[in-house]
């Protein structure tokens, strides 16, 4: 009987699990959808997604009337918004960097860029994340999002 009961609650927690990475990959109206289509034009794992002024989901691009969705993920395809926590986002991301704005180490700010990566940026009140690895060049390193001070 013990067994049982036992293995029930595994199935439940199971089930719980896939329910909530259910709810969070369609918690941006179906961006899992328009991804898996190739309707956000140049997305791939890692991307910085916005909206853009039409209410379009789009690669960032690094332009002002955009606002920061969150970064592209394999979960599947998930966005996460800025957090409200005063310590930024629990998780760690992978996400595409870029150093054009300057070379990137560990510690630095991050700040939409061109091409759906994140750049270095001076301007605290602009950074999306900070990068988590030393890093120097362009491609995908581990970043934390940062608290929304938008609010």
């Amino acid at each position: 009987m013990k067994n049982i009961i036992t293995s029930i609650m595994a199935i439940a927690l199971v089930a719980a699990s896939v329910t909530s990475l259910f709810a969070q990959s369609t918690a941006d109206g179906g961006l899992e959808a328009r991804m898996a289509k190739g309707n956000i034009t140049g997305a791939q794992i890692g991307s910085l997604i916005c909206e853009n002024a039409n209410g379009e989901k789009i690669v960032c691009s690094g332009g002002i009337e955009e606002t920061v969705l969150g970064i592209a993920t394999n979960v599947p395809y998930v966005t996460i918004n800025k957090p409200a926590n005063p310590n930024g986002s629990k998780f760690i991301f992978e996400a595409l960097v870029s150093s054009s704005n300057g070379a990137l180490s560990k510690g630095d700010f991050l700040a939409a860029g061109k091409d759906g990566k994140l750049v270095l940026t001076k301007d605290v009140s602009l950074a999306y994340a900070v990068l988590l690895d030393d890093f120097a060049i362009d491609g995908k390193a581990r970043v934390k999002v940062l608290k929304d001070r938008s609010k």
